[in-house]
């Protein structure tokens, strides 16, 4: 009975939405508008519209079973890398482990003789080191991945739609999810690495299962009843995107990895900037696609 009690509720709410659908497709654009403002500022200030990880743009991530103080140990750090650095904090247990990045490459030997210097104490140490030119070649790949993953999932849509509004209007879902996560990204600082890259690739994956489970339920299915059909598809849609986002959540709270937090935080984003790209801007893309396919 509370079942019952609360999808007629929900389908209430969601007349009033029908209603005035089209109204809704505003918020989309606006978050689109609002992305590529914070986009384009980034490039500005620092020539590209992400801050790159090493592993694109060079340098050396150390990080140190500290035994010490961490602000003191940071500072010393800068001293030897002199620049301002990247730190991060995690505790495993009684110990507390410390990463730091720099843009600068060290040779191992000569990286433990200057924190001895220093007096930097640790129990063991970890260092990871990426000239500028392997790394460039590895962001030229990443572009070149992330281009043919675009352009073979658009084939796959077209091929499985094989109508040109349904399937574009997929592809420009997909495309504002990345750009609204790439804004996200830029605002909180979330660099490109290697472990984002992947994030964005899944997040291609993620895009489109929301956007096939629409269509195929308001274009394939031909029904006049359209509020109905996309309201069960919202059902299904908001309850994939919800329980994989608390999962991704879940992930980003616990994880003690900088690889899994950058690829956790990502998908988050990806995901909440999927609820408006599909049920507010795909939905009503098709909404009148529909309408006018069943006149005629």
């Amino acid at each position: 009975m509370k079942e019952k009690d609360n999808t007629s509720k929900g389908k209430n709410l969601f007349h009033g939405i029908w209603t005035h659908y089209e109204r809704f497709l505003v918020i989309p654009i606006i978050l689109v508008i609002l992305a590529g403002v914070i986009l384009g500022v980034n490039y500005q200030k620092n020539g590209w519209i992400l801050k790159r990880g090493i592993d694109f743009s060079g340098g050396t991530e150390v990080t140190l079973a500290l035994e010490g103080d961490v602000s003191s140990a940071k500072a010393s750090f800068e001293k030897i890398a002199e620049e301002s650095v990247t730190m991060r904090t995690l505790t495993s247990g009684d110990q507390k482990w410390v990463s730091f990045t720099s843009s600068k490459t060290f040779e191992r030997s000569d990286l433990e003789n200057k924190l001895k210097d220093e007096g930097v104490v640790y129990s063991d140490l970890s260092i990871r080191s990426l000239g500028a030119s392997v790394s460039s070649s590895f962001f030229k790949q990443a572009l070149i991945a992330i281009l043919i993953a675009f352009v073979l999932m658009s084939i796959v849509i077209f091929i499985a739609f094989r109508t040109v509004v349904p399937s574009l209007a997929a592809i420009l879902s997909v495309i504002v999810d990345v750009v609204i996560t790439l804004g996200l990204m830029s605002l909180f600082n979330i660099e490109l690495t290697l472990g984002s890259l992947a994030a964005l690739l899944m997040l291609i994956g993620y895009s489109v299962d929301t956007d096939v489970l629409l269509s195929t339920r308001l274009i394939k299915e031909r029904t006049e009843d359209l509020e109905s059909v996309t309201f069960g598809a919202m059902k299904t849609g908001l309850t994939m995107s919800i329980t994989s986002l608390m999962a991704f959540l879940v992930l980003f709270l616990v994880s003690t990895s900088a690889t899994l937090d950058s690829i956790a935080i990502v998908i988050v984003f990806g995901l909440l900037a999927d609820i408006p790209s599909t049920w507010f801007q795909n939905a009503v893309i098709l909404k009148n696609y529909a309408k006018r396919r069943i006149k005629k």
